[in-house]
Protein backbone atom coordinates (compact mmCIF):
# COMPACT_ATOMS: atom_id res chain seq x y z
CA UNK A 1 0.00 0.00 0.00
CA UNK A 2 1.64 3.32 -0.85
CA UNK A 3 1.70 5.82 1.61
CA UNK A 4 0.64 9.37 0.91
CA UNK A 5 2.25 12.54 2.06
CA UNK A 6 0.35 13.14 5.43
CA UNK A 7 1.29 9.01 6.42
CA UNK A 8 4.64 9.38 5.71
CA UNK A 9 5.50 13.03 7.47
CA UNK A 10 3.71 11.09 10.42
CA UNK A 11 5.88 8.28 10.01
CA UNK A 12 8.68 10.45 10.35
CA UNK A 13 7.95 12.19 13.00
CA UNK A 14 6.70 9.47 15.09
CA UNK A 15 10.88 8.21 14.31
CA UNK A 16 12.53 11.33 15.23
CA UNK A 17 10.37 11.94 18.47
CA UNK A 18 11.12 8.34 19.33
CA UNK A 19 14.61 9.93 20.70
CA UNK A 20 12.74 11.65 23.43
CA UNK A 21 9.64 10.08 24.15
CA UNK A 22 9.34 6.28 25.33
CA UNK A 23 6.22 4.58 26.20
CA UNK A 24 4.34 5.76 29.40
CA UNK A 25 6.05 9.27 28.99
CA UNK A 26 4.09 12.36 30.04
CA UNK A 27 4.10 14.97 27.49
CA UNK A 28 2.87 18.26 27.74
CA UNK A 29 2.45 19.94 24.41
CA UNK A 30 2.08 23.58 24.38
CA UNK A 31 0.79 25.17 21.78
CA UNK A 32 -1.02 22.36 20.30
CA UNK A 33 -2.54 24.03 17.62
CA UNK A 34 -4.61 20.75 15.06
CA UNK A 35 -2.80 18.33 17.46
CA UNK A 36 -0.46 16.71 14.46
CA UNK A 37 2.13 16.54 17.18
CA UNK A 38 -0.34 15.16 20.48
CA UNK A 39 -0.93 12.39 17.92
CA UNK A 40 2.71 11.41 16.94
CA UNK A 41 2.86 11.73 20.98
CA UNK A 42 0.38 9.41 21.58
CA UNK A 43 0.96 6.80 18.87
CA UNK A 44 4.38 6.54 20.76
CA UNK A 45 2.47 5.37 23.78
CA UNK A 46 3.04 8.92 25.61
CA UNK A 47 -0.21 10.29 27.67
CA UNK A 48 -0.50 13.43 26.67
CA UNK A 49 -1.27 17.02 28.10
CA UNK A 50 -2.50 19.72 24.96
CA UNK A 51 -2.75 23.06 25.78
CA UNK A 52 -4.30 25.25 23.32
CA UNK A 53 -5.28 28.80 24.19
CA UNK A 54 -7.34 29.34 21.25
CA UNK A 55 -11.06 28.20 21.47
CA UNK A 56 -11.85 27.23 18.03
CA UNK A 57 -8.53 24.68 18.18
CA UNK A 58 -9.53 23.80 21.61
CA UNK A 59 -12.35 22.80 20.30
CA UNK A 60 -11.18 20.66 17.23
CA UNK A 61 -8.51 19.18 19.99
CA UNK A 62 -11.36 17.81 21.98
CA UNK A 63 -12.75 16.67 19.43
CA UNK A 64 -9.93 14.76 17.79
CA UNK A 65 -8.52 12.89 20.38
CA UNK A 66 -12.35 12.17 22.24
CA UNK A 67 -11.58 8.89 22.43
CA UNK A 68 -8.07 9.35 23.15
CA UNK A 69 -7.67 8.03 27.02
CA UNK A 70 -4.39 9.12 27.59
CA UNK A 71 -4.73 12.45 26.30
CA UNK A 72 -6.65 15.62 28.10
CA UNK A 73 -6.56 19.06 26.39
CA UNK A 74 -7.19 22.08 27.98
CA UNK A 75 -7.69 25.69 26.69
CA UNK A 76 -5.07 28.13 28.72
CA UNK A 77 -2.46 30.23 28.24
CA UNK A 78 1.20 28.53 29.51
CA UNK A 79 2.34 31.92 30.95
CA UNK A 80 1.07 34.96 32.20
CA UNK A 81 -0.35 38.28 30.12
CA UNK A 82 0.42 35.97 26.92
CA UNK A 83 -3.08 36.27 25.26
CA UNK A 84 -3.75 40.18 26.09
CA UNK A 85 -2.18 41.14 22.12
CA UNK A 86 -4.57 38.31 20.35
CA UNK A 87 -7.26 39.91 23.27
CA UNK A 88 -8.75 36.13 23.98
CA UNK A 89 -10.05 35.90 27.36
CA UNK A 90 -8.44 33.00 28.90
CA UNK A 91 -7.26 31.63 32.37
CA UNK A 92 -3.59 31.56 32.58
CA UNK A 93 -1.31 29.03 34.13
CA UNK A 94 2.50 28.44 34.67
CA UNK A 95 3.61 25.30 33.47
CA UNK A 96 4.94 24.65 37.36
CA UNK A 97 1.11 24.27 37.99
CA UNK A 98 0.61 22.03 35.22
CA UNK A 99 3.18 20.03 36.40
CA UNK A 100 1.92 20.15 40.28
CA UNK A 101 -1.80 19.30 38.62
CA UNK A 102 -0.61 16.21 36.06
CA UNK A 103 2.98 15.69 37.60
CA UNK A 104 6.19 15.97 35.88
CA UNK A 105 6.81 15.48 32.31
CA UNK A 106 9.23 13.49 30.51
CA UNK A 107 9.27 15.68 27.14
CA UNK A 108 7.87 19.59 26.84
CA UNK A 109 7.16 21.11 23.00
CA UNK A 110 6.62 24.52 23.72
CA UNK A 111 5.66 26.04 20.01
CA UNK A 112 3.59 29.09 21.18
CA UNK A 113 4.19 31.85 18.13
CA UNK A 114 6.38 34.04 19.89
CA UNK A 115 5.43 33.73 23.95
CA UNK A 116 7.59 30.97 24.13
CA UNK A 117 9.99 33.18 26.59
CA UNK A 118 7.14 33.75 28.70
CA UNK A 119 6.25 30.51 29.05
CA UNK A 120 9.62 28.91 30.36
CA UNK A 121 9.76 31.59 32.71
CA UNK A 122 6.99 29.63 34.28
CA UNK A 123 9.23 26.50 34.68
CA UNK A 124 11.80 26.26 38.05
CA UNK A 125 12.87 22.90 37.49
CA UNK A 126 14.32 20.86 35.19
CA UNK A 127 12.44 18.61 32.91
CA UNK A 128 14.38 15.56 30.86
CA UNK A 129 14.10 17.51 27.48
CA UNK A 130 12.04 20.29 26.16
CA UNK A 131 12.45 21.38 22.59
CA UNK A 132 11.09 25.20 21.87
CA UNK A 133 10.07 26.87 18.53
CA UNK A 134 13.22 30.00 17.46
CA UNK A 135 11.77 32.22 15.53
CA UNK A 136 14.79 33.38 13.39
CA UNK A 137 13.79 37.13 12.31
CA UNK A 138 13.49 37.60 15.87
CA UNK A 139 16.40 35.84 17.06
CA UNK A 140 16.76 38.13 20.31
CA UNK A 141 13.41 36.11 21.63
CA UNK A 142 15.21 32.45 20.36
CA UNK A 143 18.65 33.41 22.94
CA UNK A 144 16.85 34.63 25.68
CA UNK A 145 14.63 31.12 25.92
CA UNK A 146 18.40 29.47 25.34
CA UNK A 147 20.01 31.50 28.02
CA UNK A 148 17.10 30.86 30.33
CA UNK A 149 17.28 27.06 30.07
CA UNK A 150 20.92 26.75 29.92
CA UNK A 151 21.61 29.42 33.04
CA UNK A 152 18.51 29.28 35.23
CA UNK A 153 17.55 25.70 34.50
CA UNK A 154 20.72 24.02 34.24
CA UNK A 155 20.40 22.86 30.58
CA UNK A 156 23.55 21.79 28.92
CA UNK A 157 22.85 20.22 25.79
CA UNK A 158 21.14 21.67 22.70
CA UNK A 159 20.40 20.62 18.92
CA UNK A 160 18.56 22.28 16.28
CA UNK A 161 15.80 20.97 13.76
CA UNK A 162 14.28 22.73 10.84
CA UNK A 163 10.37 21.55 10.70
CA UNK A 164 10.36 20.43 7.21
CA UNK A 165 13.65 18.15 7.41
CA UNK A 166 12.71 16.60 11.22
CA UNK A 167 16.69 15.62 11.36
CA UNK A 168 18.89 16.91 14.40
CA UNK A 169 21.29 19.17 12.54
CA UNK A 170 24.34 18.98 14.63
CA UNK A 171 26.06 15.61 15.30
CA UNK A 172 26.74 15.99 18.66
CA UNK A 173 25.03 18.07 20.89
CA UNK A 174 26.50 20.88 21.76
CA UNK A 175 26.51 23.64 24.62
CA UNK A 176 24.85 27.20 25.23
CA UNK A 177 27.58 29.25 23.23
CA UNK A 178 27.72 26.79 20.50
CA UNK A 179 23.51 26.68 20.26
CA UNK A 180 23.84 30.63 20.08
CA UNK A 181 26.96 30.23 17.21
CA UNK A 182 24.62 28.06 15.34
CA UNK A 183 21.14 30.05 15.78
CA UNK A 184 23.33 33.45 15.06
CA UNK A 185 24.44 31.77 11.17
CA UNK A 186 20.79 30.83 10.22
CA UNK A 187 19.79 33.27 7.65
CA UNK A 188 16.69 35.10 8.59
CA UNK A 189 14.70 33.57 5.74
CA UNK A 190 14.86 30.01 7.88
CA UNK A 191 11.86 31.69 9.44
CA UNK A 192 11.62 29.13 12.46
CA UNK A 193 13.41 26.19 14.32
CA UNK A 194 12.96 24.18 16.78
CA UNK A 195 15.68 23.86 19.04
CA UNK A 196 15.41 20.94 21.23
CA UNK A 197 17.87 21.06 25.32
CA UNK A 198 18.48 18.00 27.74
Amino acid sequence: MKLNWVDARQSSLRHFYRQFIQLGDLVFDIGANAGEMAAVFLELGAAVLAVESQPMMAAALRQRFCNEKASEIIRIAAAPKAIEVIQIEVKQIALDSLIVRHGVPNFIKIDAEGYEREIIKTLTRRVSSLCFGAPIPHLDLALECLSDLAGRLGFTKFKYVMREDMNLLVSEWVDADGMEAILRRLPIRTLACDVFAR
